[in-house]
């Protein structure tokens, strides 16, 4: 499910919401002053992952 970041225009609050792909959040309102004017955000994403420790990389010099 995507998360979708936005700011409030009102009173700068910034929030995500969780929508479905084709939901309309065309009436998405501000959790803090329930302004109807807020703006939808650049998200960025990662995958995260932790290293692996046999992840075959050697440091210089070792065999």
């Amino acid at each position: 499910m995507p998360i979708y970041e936005y700011e409030c225009k009102n009173c700068g609050e910034r929030f995500q919401v969780f929508l479905l792909p084709g939901e309309d959040d065309g009436k998405m309102a501000c959790p803090r002053c329930s302004a109807l004017y807020v703006k939808k955000l650049i998200s960025l994403f990662s995958v995260g992952s932790e290293p692996s420790s046999s992840s075959g990389c050697k440091p210089s010099g070792s065999t």
